[in-house]
């Protein structure tokens, strides 16, 4: 997906979110984006959309044994 044009938009969450997702590196709030954006281009079941990620990143090196690395270090 090529973003071209990006817009801010006000989005309701949780205080907690807000204050974790304001403290992500820009890097990581792009990558939020992304996520949010291949939800919304075909609105289906989240299930399915975590399994499209799942095949992403595992096509992109992401092993159980770093996810689990990843998630002790959280």
């Amino acid at each position: 997906m090529k973003y071209n044009i990006m817009k801010n938009i006000t989005l309701q969450v949780s205080e907690e979110t807000a204050k974790r997702i304001e403290q992500l590196p820009e890097d990581k709030k792009k990558q939020l984006s992304r996520l949010i954006d291949i939800w919304l281009k075909k609105p289906r079941p989240v299930l399915e959309v975590m399994e499209e990620l799942g095949e992403y990143a595992a096509k992109q090196g992401l092993t159980k044994e770093k996810l689990d690395d990843l998630l002790k270090n959280e």
